[in-house]
């Protein structure tokens, strides 16, 4: 995607990954949004350990991606059949970053990273199929039969005030305490779960940055913002 005042890509981010050196890195539920070039799987012990399945690339998303003959790579010589794995992986390739994300550039200049909303659009592809159940997460990012929250704060930077997206497998309470950077205790409010997404914060605020501590039970989540 070409942006005015977009400058010039460096080289050396050309791709949306390149995975080399025997690496077992594991890549769920990701958007990879018009890289000149798309995933690269570089090398036979990184082959190998895609094939016995400990290196994971599963459920992510590459869009626009520029070169399109070069949307999935493997070295010259290679056997490794790196479509296949890919698709097996139910992983998604689709031409354009449209409708993928709500506001993922600034369409007047590339310099202005304010403004943004990396929720997925109305009608996305990336609104459904992530998958948490993979073995490799038991015991990391997922627990069964636990409680667990997910927050999110917008806008961010904020204006005039903000809110808080918040999504819980249980409804009790949701504490909300905002902190200076020195520390300093700002706000602090007790809210009911279906209340929390109605209420707005910030707007006595003075510009600068603010910690957001949102938690629910035992479990919190934290944020930095910033008031212009």
């Amino acid at each position: 995607m070409t942006l005015p005042n977009g400058g010039t890509l460096a080289s050396g981010y050309k791709r949306a990954a390149r995975l080399r050196r025997n690496t077992q890195l594991k890549v769920y539920n990701s958007i990879f949004l018009d890289f000149q070039e798309g995933l690269h799987i570089d090398g036979t012990t990184t082959e190998a350990n895609a094939t016995a399945n400990t290196l994971k690339w599963k459920n992510n998303i590459l869009a626009g991606i520029v070169t399109v003959a070069k949307t999935l790579q493997v070295n010259t010589g290679s056997t490794f059949d790196i479509t296949t794995w890919y698709n097996a992986n139910n992983n998604t390739t689709v031409s354009t970053n449209a409708n993928i994300l709500t506001a993922p550039y600034n369409v007047t200049s590339a310099t202005i990273y304010t403004g943004l909303d990396y929720r997925p659009a109305t009608g996305s592809i990336a609104a459904t199929g992530a998958d948490f159940s993979d073995s490799s997460l038991l015991g990391t990012n997922q627990v069964s039969n636990v409680d667990s929250i997910e927050a999110r704060i917008y806008p961010n930077p904020f204006a005039s005030n903000f809110k808080i997206n918040f999504i819980s497998s249980n409804d009790e309470v949701v504490k909300v305490a905002i902190y200076d950077v020195t520390g300093r205790t700002i706000e602090t409010k007790t809210i009911d779960y279906s209340e929390i997404e109605t209420q707005e914060f910030g707007s006595n605020y003075n510009t600068g940055l603010y910690v957001v501590v949102v938690s629910q039970g035992q479990i919190s989540k934290s944020f930095k913002i910033f008031k212009k």
